[in-house]
């Protein structure tokens, strides 16, 4: 191994605590100088057991903003005002545990055993938005 080597890793945890785990292996831990992504960097799975592996590493996150007025406007979605999502449907059905009406019975709804009734409503209280 060239000392000093620097390297610029994209992948997932999972992916790069593989990396982590072969590059102590093969006693090269101090070989590497590590410029991650956020889909790693930050996370225990590649640190955890790696930690000389994973010294020294620079770390590039995104800004992340809030998308102003993207809660209102999903809180106001119902089944009814949100065709354009093929997908809607199913997360309803998950969220309030019931089957809408003219739904197929699918692996995801067929445990729910009561209908939605078309009045269930998305609120602060049932609805986690994470930051």
């Amino acid at each position: 191994m060239i000392p000093g080597v620097s390297a610029i890793i994209f992948g997932s945890d999972q992916e790069v605590a593989g990396v982590m785990r072969a590059v102590q292996r093969a006693k090269a831990t101090k070989s590497f100088s590590w410029v991650g992504s956020d889909g790693w960097t930050a996370r225990s799975l590649v640190s955890e057991g790696n930690e000389k592996a994973v010294e020294g590493t620079i770390s590039v996150q995104p800004q992340a903003n809030d998308v102003e007025g993207l809660k209102e406007y999903f809180l106001r979605l119902n089944v009814k005002n949100n065709k354009r999502n093929p997908w809607f449907i199913e997360f309803w059905e998950h969220q309030f545990q019931c089957r809408y009406p003219g739904a197929p019975r699918t692996p995801f709804n067929g445990q729910y055993k009561h209908q939605c009734s078309g009045l269930e409503q998305l609120t602060d209280n049932n609805i986690e938005f994470e930051r």
